[in-house]
Protein backbone atom coordinates (compact mmCIF):
# COMPACT_ATOMS: atom_id res chain seq x y z
CA UNK A 1 0.00 0.00 0.00
CA UNK A 2 1.55 2.99 -1.34
CA UNK A 3 -1.11 5.67 -1.44
CA UNK A 4 0.30 8.17 1.77
CA UNK A 5 -3.46 9.54 1.93
CA UNK A 6 -4.71 6.06 2.60
CA UNK A 7 -2.12 4.94 4.67
CA UNK A 8 -3.04 8.05 6.89
CA UNK A 9 -6.66 7.01 6.32
CA UNK A 10 -6.04 3.72 7.78
CA UNK A 11 -3.92 5.27 10.51
CA UNK A 12 -6.50 7.38 11.43
CA UNK A 13 -9.21 4.68 11.71
CA UNK A 14 -6.85 2.67 13.94
CA UNK A 15 -6.66 5.48 16.43
CA UNK A 16 -10.17 6.10 16.74
CA UNK A 17 -10.87 2.48 17.24
CA UNK A 18 -8.43 1.93 19.70
CA UNK A 19 -9.64 4.96 21.66
CA UNK A 20 -13.03 4.59 21.58
CA UNK A 21 -12.81 0.79 22.74
CA UNK A 22 -10.24 2.35 25.56
CA UNK A 23 -13.06 4.65 26.55
CA UNK A 24 -15.53 1.92 26.63
CA UNK A 25 -13.70 -0.21 28.51
CA UNK A 26 -12.53 2.15 31.08
CA UNK A 27 -16.41 3.05 31.35
CA UNK A 28 -16.95 -0.99 32.16
CA UNK A 29 -14.18 -0.90 34.75
CA UNK A 30 -16.19 2.04 36.44
CA UNK A 31 -19.53 0.35 36.30
CA UNK A 32 -17.96 -2.38 37.78
CA UNK A 33 -16.29 -0.24 40.71
CA UNK A 34 -19.69 0.94 41.50
CA UNK A 35 -21.34 -2.43 41.13
CA UNK A 36 -18.44 -3.68 43.24
CA UNK A 37 -19.26 -0.79 45.86
CA UNK A 38 -22.92 -1.43 46.05
CA UNK A 39 -23.14 -4.78 46.69
CA UNK A 40 -20.30 -4.38 49.83
CA UNK A 41 -22.43 -1.49 51.35
CA UNK A 42 -25.68 -3.93 50.62
CA UNK A 43 -24.06 -7.26 52.44
CA UNK A 44 -22.48 -4.72 55.21
CA UNK A 45 -25.83 -3.52 56.18
CA UNK A 46 -27.78 -6.70 56.10
CA UNK A 47 -24.96 -7.91 58.89
CA UNK A 48 -26.17 -4.47 60.82
CA UNK A 49 -29.49 -5.01 60.51
CA UNK A 50 -29.08 -8.72 61.99
CA UNK A 51 -27.14 -7.54 64.78
CA UNK A 52 -29.67 -5.26 65.65
CA UNK A 53 -32.20 -7.63 65.55
CA UNK A 54 -30.19 -9.25 68.15
CA UNK A 55 -30.24 -6.20 70.32
CA UNK A 56 -33.63 -5.69 69.54
CA UNK A 57 -34.09 -8.99 71.55
CA UNK A 58 -32.28 -8.55 74.13
CA UNK A 59 -34.05 -5.35 74.98
CA UNK A 60 -36.94 -7.12 74.97
CA UNK A 61 -35.90 -9.78 77.76
CA UNK A 62 -35.15 -6.30 79.89
CA UNK A 63 -39.05 -6.98 80.58
CA UNK A 64 -38.79 -9.63 82.80
CA UNK A 65 -35.11 -9.18 84.45
CA UNK A 66 -35.28 -9.09 88.29
CA UNK A 67 -34.76 -5.40 89.40
CA UNK A 68 -35.03 -3.74 85.91
CA UNK A 69 -36.90 -0.60 85.30
CA UNK A 70 -40.11 -1.80 83.16
CA UNK A 71 -40.79 1.65 82.17
CA UNK A 72 -36.85 2.51 80.63
CA UNK A 73 -36.86 -1.03 79.00
CA UNK A 74 -39.68 -0.46 77.18
CA UNK A 75 -38.01 2.98 76.09
CA UNK A 76 -35.45 1.44 74.85
CA UNK A 77 -37.11 -1.26 72.87
CA UNK A 78 -39.17 1.36 71.60
CA UNK A 79 -36.08 3.22 70.35
CA UNK A 80 -34.62 0.00 68.84
CA UNK A 81 -38.12 -0.68 66.54
CA UNK A 82 -38.20 2.39 64.93
CA UNK A 83 -33.59 1.95 64.35
CA UNK A 84 -34.75 -1.69 62.89
CA UNK A 85 -37.59 0.10 60.78
CA UNK A 86 -35.53 2.98 59.34
CA UNK A 87 -31.94 0.47 58.76
CA UNK A 88 -34.55 -1.94 56.89
CA UNK A 89 -35.99 1.00 54.74
CA UNK A 90 -32.69 2.22 53.75
CA UNK A 91 -31.56 -1.58 52.72
CA UNK A 92 -34.92 -1.74 50.88
CA UNK A 93 -33.90 1.08 48.74
CA UNK A 94 -30.41 -0.25 48.00
CA UNK A 95 -31.95 -3.39 46.62
CA UNK A 96 -31.73 -4.11 42.60
CA UNK A 97 -32.62 -7.86 42.19
CA UNK A 98 -36.37 -8.96 42.55
CA UNK A 99 -35.68 -12.07 44.55
CA UNK A 100 -34.41 -9.24 47.11
CA UNK A 101 -36.76 -6.81 47.37
CA UNK A 102 -39.51 -9.64 47.94
CA UNK A 103 -37.42 -10.97 51.21
CA UNK A 104 -36.94 -7.50 52.35
CA UNK A 105 -40.74 -7.32 52.07
CA UNK A 106 -41.06 -10.64 53.81
CA UNK A 107 -39.21 -9.16 56.56
CA UNK A 108 -40.56 -6.05 57.35
CA UNK A 109 -44.42 -7.80 57.43
CA UNK A 110 -42.43 -9.68 59.79
CA UNK A 111 -41.21 -6.84 62.06
CA UNK A 112 -44.39 -5.43 62.30
CA UNK A 113 -45.80 -8.79 63.11
CA UNK A 114 -43.04 -8.30 66.01
CA UNK A 115 -44.09 -5.27 67.33
CA UNK A 116 -47.34 -6.59 67.76
CA UNK A 117 -46.11 -9.41 69.31
CA UNK A 118 -44.14 -6.76 71.82
CA UNK A 119 -47.26 -5.11 72.44
CA UNK A 120 -48.94 -7.86 74.09
CA UNK A 121 -45.92 -8.63 75.95
CA UNK A 122 -45.62 -5.22 77.59
CA UNK A 123 -49.79 -5.93 78.55
CA UNK A 124 -48.32 -9.27 80.04
CA UNK A 125 -45.58 -7.63 82.15
CA UNK A 126 -48.07 -4.55 83.46
CA UNK A 127 -50.09 -7.26 84.07
CA UNK A 128 -47.85 -8.85 86.57
CA UNK A 129 -47.81 -12.07 84.52
CA UNK A 130 -44.27 -12.65 83.68
CA UNK A 131 -44.17 -16.34 82.88
CA UNK A 132 -46.51 -15.67 80.32
CA UNK A 133 -44.14 -12.66 78.79
CA UNK A 134 -41.32 -14.78 79.15
CA UNK A 135 -42.50 -17.15 77.35
CA UNK A 136 -43.81 -15.21 74.03
CA UNK A 137 -39.81 -12.85 74.53
CA UNK A 138 -38.24 -16.39 74.25
CA UNK A 139 -40.14 -18.71 72.45
CA UNK A 140 -42.39 -16.49 69.34
CA UNK A 141 -40.34 -13.28 69.28
CA UNK A 142 -37.20 -15.54 69.45
CA UNK A 143 -38.26 -17.88 66.30
CA UNK A 144 -39.88 -14.83 64.50
CA UNK A 145 -36.89 -12.96 64.53
CA UNK A 146 -34.85 -16.39 63.31
CA UNK A 147 -37.43 -16.04 60.00
CA UNK A 148 -36.07 -12.13 59.53
CA UNK A 149 -32.62 -13.24 59.37
CA UNK A 150 -33.17 -15.82 57.05
CA UNK A 151 -34.89 -13.05 55.24
CA UNK A 152 -32.49 -10.55 54.95
CA UNK A 153 -29.92 -13.98 54.38
CA UNK A 154 -32.13 -14.42 51.14
CA UNK A 155 -32.14 -11.14 49.79
CA UNK A 156 -28.07 -10.40 50.56
CA UNK A 157 -27.18 -13.79 48.62
CA UNK A 158 -29.89 -12.85 46.02
CA UNK A 159 -28.19 -9.21 45.80
CA UNK A 160 -25.26 -10.63 45.35
CA UNK A 161 -25.66 -12.76 42.79
CA UNK A 162 -27.39 -10.29 40.44
CA UNK A 163 -24.25 -7.77 41.14
CA UNK A 164 -21.94 -10.92 40.08
CA UNK A 165 -23.83 -11.34 36.87
CA UNK A 166 -23.72 -7.91 35.83
CA UNK A 167 -19.65 -7.65 36.93
CA UNK A 168 -19.64 -10.91 34.78
CA UNK A 169 -21.74 -9.39 31.99
CA UNK A 170 -19.36 -5.99 31.93
CA UNK A 171 -16.50 -8.39 31.59
CA UNK A 172 -17.83 -10.02 28.51
CA UNK A 173 -18.20 -6.53 27.08
CA UNK A 174 -14.64 -5.94 28.26
CA UNK A 175 -13.37 -8.97 25.70
CA UNK A 176 -15.27 -7.97 23.00
CA UNK A 177 -13.83 -4.12 22.63
CA UNK A 178 -10.40 -5.76 23.25
CA UNK A 179 -11.15 -8.29 20.51
CA UNK A 180 -12.63 -6.19 18.11
CA UNK A 181 -10.56 -3.05 18.66
CA UNK A 182 -7.58 -5.51 18.49
CA UNK A 183 -8.43 -6.66 15.40
CA UNK A 184 -8.99 -3.49 14.29
CA UNK A 185 -5.05 -2.67 14.80
CA UNK A 186 -3.94 -5.55 13.52
CA UNK A 187 -5.52 -5.72 10.44
CA UNK A 188 -4.39 -1.78 9.56
CA UNK A 189 -1.08 -3.07 10.67
CA UNK A 190 -0.82 -5.60 8.46
CA UNK A 191 -2.22 -3.76 5.22
CA UNK A 192 0.44 -0.94 6.40
CA UNK A 193 3.31 -3.26 6.75
CA UNK A 194 5.01 -3.85 3.33
CA UNK A 195 4.92 -7.38 2.03
CA UNK A 196 8.32 -9.22 2.51
CA UNK A 197 7.74 -12.51 0.27
CA UNK A 198 5.19 -14.24 2.30
CA UNK A 199 3.38 -15.16 -0.95
CA UNK A 200 5.20 -14.62 -4.09
CA UNK A 201 2.56 -13.74 -7.52
CA UNK A 202 3.90 -14.07 -10.88
CA UNK A 203 3.55 -11.45 -12.79
CA UNK A 204 1.16 -10.38 -16.24
CA UNK A 205 2.88 -11.43 -19.27
CA UNK A 206 2.92 -7.86 -20.57
CA UNK A 207 5.68 -6.97 -18.01
CA UNK A 208 9.15 -5.81 -18.90
CA UNK A 209 11.78 -7.93 -19.25
CA UNK A 210 13.40 -6.81 -16.33
CA UNK A 211 10.40 -7.23 -14.07
CA UNK A 212 9.69 -10.70 -15.51
CA UNK A 213 13.83 -11.66 -14.47
CA UNK A 214 13.53 -10.23 -11.47
CA UNK A 215 10.10 -12.40 -10.35
CA UNK A 216 11.65 -15.40 -12.09
CA UNK A 217 14.79 -15.43 -9.72
CA UNK A 218 12.71 -14.80 -6.77
CA UNK A 219 10.56 -17.46 -7.34
CA UNK A 220 13.68 -19.52 -7.52
CA UNK A 221 15.01 -18.74 -4.49
CA UNK A 222 11.60 -18.87 -2.97
CA UNK A 223 10.76 -22.94 -1.52
CA UNK A 224 7.52 -22.05 -1.22
CA UNK A 225 6.77 -20.54 -4.46
CA UNK A 226 4.00 -22.34 -7.01
CA UNK A 227 3.92 -23.10 -10.81
CA UNK A 228 1.58 -21.61 -13.56
CA UNK A 229 -1.40 -22.89 -13.67
CA UNK A 230 -5.29 -22.86 -12.82
CA UNK A 231 -6.61 -22.21 -9.53
CA UNK A 232 -8.76 -25.10 -10.07
CA UNK A 233 -5.92 -27.50 -11.01
CA UNK A 234 -3.15 -25.81 -8.11
CA UNK A 235 -6.41 -25.93 -5.35
CA UNK A 236 -6.72 -29.63 -6.23
CA UNK A 237 -10.48 -29.12 -7.43
CA UNK A 238 -10.26 -30.16 -10.66
CA UNK A 239 -12.01 -33.21 -10.33
CA UNK A 240 -15.71 -30.80 -9.55
CA UNK A 241 -15.62 -28.62 -13.15
CA UNK A 242 -18.73 -29.05 -15.03
CA UNK A 243 -17.00 -28.80 -18.62
CA UNK A 244 -13.12 -28.64 -19.35
CA UNK A 245 -11.76 -25.30 -19.56
CA UNK A 246 -11.94 -24.14 -23.11
CA UNK A 247 -8.66 -24.43 -24.80
CA UNK A 248 -6.59 -21.07 -24.32
CA UNK A 249 -5.60 -19.24 -27.44
CA UNK A 250 -1.35 -19.52 -28.17
CA UNK A 251 0.14 -16.22 -26.86
CA UNK A 252 1.16 -13.58 -29.90
CA UNK A 253 4.88 -13.34 -29.75
CA UNK A 254 6.07 -9.62 -27.98
CA UNK A 255 6.36 -6.71 -30.99
CA UNK A 256 6.99 -4.50 -28.45
CA UNK A 257 6.37 -3.13 -24.21
CA UNK A 258 3.61 -1.58 -23.89
CA UNK A 259 3.55 1.18 -21.64
CA UNK A 260 2.73 0.72 -18.69
CA UNK A 261 -0.72 1.86 -17.09
CA UNK A 262 -1.12 2.56 -13.81
CA UNK A 263 -4.20 0.52 -12.18
CA UNK A 264 -5.87 1.42 -8.90
CA UNK A 265 -4.97 -1.84 -6.66
CA UNK A 266 -8.37 -3.56 -5.00
CA UNK A 267 -8.74 -3.28 -2.03
CA UNK A 268 -11.17 -4.98 0.54
CA UNK A 269 -13.97 -2.60 2.88
CA UNK A 270 -12.07 -1.90 6.22
CA UNK A 271 -15.07 -1.17 8.14
CA UNK A 272 -16.58 -4.78 6.94
CA UNK A 273 -13.38 -6.15 7.58
CA UNK A 274 -13.40 -4.92 10.90
CA UNK A 275 -16.97 -5.83 11.51
CA UNK A 276 -16.31 -9.51 10.56
CA UNK A 277 -13.53 -9.52 12.49
CA UNK A 278 -15.62 -8.60 15.23
CA UNK A 279 -18.20 -11.35 14.48
CA UNK A 280 -15.95 -13.84 14.14
CA UNK A 281 -13.89 -13.58 17.70
CA UNK A 282 -17.92 -13.88 19.45
CA UNK A 283 -18.92 -16.20 17.42
CA UNK A 284 -19.23 -20.21 19.61
CA UNK A 285 -20.84 -22.44 17.23
CA UNK A 286 -19.88 -23.85 13.90
CA UNK A 287 -23.73 -22.97 12.38
CA UNK A 288 -22.24 -19.31 12.45
CA UNK A 289 -19.80 -20.28 9.65
CA UNK A 290 -21.71 -20.47 6.51
CA UNK A 291 -23.43 -16.54 6.76
CA UNK A 292 -19.64 -15.82 8.00
CA UNK A 293 -18.17 -17.36 4.84
CA UNK A 294 -20.86 -15.47 2.67
CA UNK A 295 -19.97 -12.13 3.78
CA UNK A 296 -16.04 -12.74 3.59
CA UNK A 297 -16.53 -13.99 0.28
CA UNK A 298 -18.33 -10.36 -0.63
CA UNK A 299 -15.91 -8.99 0.90
CA UNK A 300 -13.03 -10.28 -0.89
CA UNK A 301 -14.39 -10.64 -4.36
CA UNK A 302 -14.50 -14.65 -3.68
CA UNK A 303 -16.72 -17.19 -5.95
CA UNK A 304 -15.76 -19.29 -3.45
CA UNK A 305 -14.63 -20.43 -0.48
CA UNK A 306 -13.59 -23.87 1.05
CA UNK A 307 -12.52 -24.70 4.80
CA UNK A 308 -10.64 -27.44 4.74
CA UNK A 309 -9.72 -29.52 8.16
CA UNK A 310 -7.68 -32.98 8.45
CA UNK A 311 -9.82 -36.38 7.66
CA UNK A 312 -10.03 -39.49 10.28
CA UNK A 313 -6.44 -41.00 9.01
CA UNK A 314 -4.61 -37.59 9.66
CA UNK A 315 -3.14 -37.68 6.25
CA UNK A 316 -5.50 -35.90 3.93
CA UNK A 317 -7.36 -32.77 4.13
CA UNK A 318 -11.58 -32.94 3.51
CA UNK A 319 -13.65 -29.84 2.62
CA UNK A 320 -15.91 -29.11 5.85
CA UNK A 321 -17.52 -26.66 4.87
CA UNK A 322 -17.73 -24.11 1.98
CA UNK A 323 -19.59 -21.05 0.51
CA UNK A 324 -19.92 -20.51 -3.68
CA UNK A 325 -20.23 -24.83 -3.96
CA UNK A 326 -22.91 -27.12 -3.79
CA UNK A 327 -22.88 -29.80 -1.37
CA UNK A 328 -22.69 -32.33 -4.44
CA UNK A 329 -19.49 -30.38 -5.63
CA UNK A 330 -18.17 -30.25 -2.37
CA UNK A 331 -18.63 -34.32 -1.97
CA UNK A 332 -17.30 -35.15 -5.26
CA UNK A 333 -13.74 -33.30 -3.90
CA UNK A 334 -13.20 -35.53 -1.72
CA UNK A 335 -10.00 -35.11 0.63
CA UNK A 336 -6.53 -34.02 -0.79
CA UNK A 337 -3.19 -36.04 0.23
CA UNK A 338 -1.15 -33.48 2.74
CA UNK A 339 1.75 -34.29 0.85
CA UNK A 340 -0.34 -33.26 -2.91
CA UNK A 341 1.68 -31.08 -5.40
CA UNK A 342 -1.09 -28.32 -5.22
CA UNK A 343 -1.51 -25.08 -3.28
CA UNK A 344 -3.94 -26.52 -0.37
CA UNK A 345 -1.66 -29.51 0.35
CA UNK A 346 1.35 -27.02 0.07
CA UNK A 347 -0.07 -24.64 2.43
CA UNK A 348 -1.01 -26.79 5.18
CA UNK A 349 2.80 -28.46 5.44
CA UNK A 350 3.99 -25.00 4.78
CA UNK A 351 1.98 -23.41 7.56
CA UNK A 352 2.01 -19.98 5.59
CA UNK A 353 -0.40 -18.72 2.53
CA UNK A 354 -0.05 -19.25 -1.16
CA UNK A 355 -1.31 -17.13 -4.17
CA UNK A 356 -1.88 -18.76 -7.63
CA UNK A 357 -2.15 -15.89 -9.87
CA UNK A 358 -4.85 -15.71 -12.77
CA UNK A 359 -3.40 -16.40 -16.45
CA UNK A 360 -4.49 -17.24 -19.93
CA UNK A 361 -5.72 -20.87 -18.86
CA UNK A 362 -8.57 -19.60 -16.56
CA UNK A 363 -10.21 -16.76 -15.11
CA UNK A 364 -9.98 -17.45 -11.32
CA UNK A 365 -6.23 -16.91 -9.37
CA UNK A 366 -6.90 -18.48 -5.82
CA UNK A 367 -5.52 -17.53 -2.60
CA UNK A 368 -4.32 -20.23 -0.05
CA UNK A 369 -3.94 -19.11 4.13
CA UNK A 370 -3.51 -22.30 6.92
CA UNK A 371 -5.77 -22.04 10.17
CA UNK A 372 -2.56 -22.18 12.20
CA UNK A 373 -3.36 -22.99 16.09
CA UNK A 374 -0.71 -22.51 18.64
CA UNK A 375 0.65 -26.01 18.28
CA UNK A 376 -0.13 -26.88 14.63
CA UNK A 377 -2.01 -26.39 11.64
CA UNK A 378 -5.79 -26.89 11.77
CA UNK A 379 -6.94 -26.44 8.61
CA UNK A 380 -6.84 -24.59 5.26
CA UNK A 381 -8.68 -21.57 3.95
CA UNK A 382 -9.08 -21.35 0.37
CA UNK A 383 -10.75 -18.98 -1.60
CA UNK A 384 -11.42 -18.73 -5.71
CA UNK A 385 -10.40 -15.09 -6.55
CA UNK A 386 -12.19 -13.15 -9.33
CA UNK A 387 -10.83 -10.15 -11.32
CA UNK A 388 -7.43 -10.76 -10.27
CA UNK A 389 -7.80 -9.56 -6.99
CA UNK A 390 -5.32 -12.37 -5.27
CA UNK A 391 -2.33 -9.69 -6.50
CA UNK A 392 -3.43 -7.22 -4.12
CA UNK A 393 -1.22 -6.82 -0.93
CA UNK A 394 -4.12 -5.69 1.13
CA UNK A 395 -6.27 -8.64 0.40
CA UNK A 396 -3.80 -10.86 1.01
CA UNK A 397 -3.46 -9.57 4.36
CA UNK A 398 -6.98 -9.29 4.89
CA UNK A 399 -7.20 -13.70 4.13
CA UNK A 400 -4.13 -13.36 6.35
CA UNK A 401 -6.63 -12.25 9.61
CA UNK A 402 -9.47 -13.83 8.51
CA UNK A 403 -7.68 -17.11 8.52
CA UNK A 404 -6.26 -16.19 12.00
CA UNK A 405 -9.37 -15.65 13.19
CA UNK A 406 -11.09 -18.80 12.02
CA UNK A 407 -8.44 -20.99 13.72
CA UNK A 408 -10.30 -20.05 16.90
CA UNK A 409 -13.21 -21.74 15.42
CA UNK A 410 -12.20 -24.74 13.05
CA UNK A 411 -10.58 -27.90 14.74
CA UNK A 412 -10.02 -31.32 12.70
CA UNK A 413 -11.73 -34.17 13.37
CA UNK A 414 -11.10 -36.28 16.92
CA UNK A 415 -9.84 -38.90 14.95
CA UNK A 416 -7.52 -37.00 12.80
CA UNK A 417 -6.14 -34.98 16.01
CA UNK A 418 -4.93 -38.18 17.82
CA UNK A 419 -3.15 -39.76 14.71
CA UNK A 420 -1.54 -36.01 14.82
CA UNK A 421 -0.39 -36.27 18.24
CA UNK A 422 0.68 -40.26 17.41
CA UNK A 423 2.88 -39.29 15.18
CA UNK A 424 4.32 -36.24 16.57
Amino acid sequence: MRRLWLRVVLVVAMLAAAVAASLEIFRAEQRISDNRRAEEAFVSDTWALAVALGELRAAQGAYVSAGRDINSGMVAVTRRFEGVSDQLSALAGKATASGAITALNDAAAMIASLQRMDVQIREHVLAERPLIASDLIFTDTSELTGEIVDQLERARATERASHQAATAAERRTESNLLAGGGGVVLLVVLLLLPRAGAARVDEDAGADAGEIAADDADADASAGSVTAGTAGDLLGLHEVADSSPSEAAPPSPATGAAPAVETREPAPDLQRAADLCTDLVRSNSPADLPALLARAAQMLNASGIIVWVLDGTGSALRPAIGHGYSSAALARIGPLPCDGDNATAAAWRDGRMHVVASNGDGPYGAIVAPLVSPDHCSGVLSLEMDDGWERSEAVQSTVEIVAAQLATLVSADPAAEAARRTRA
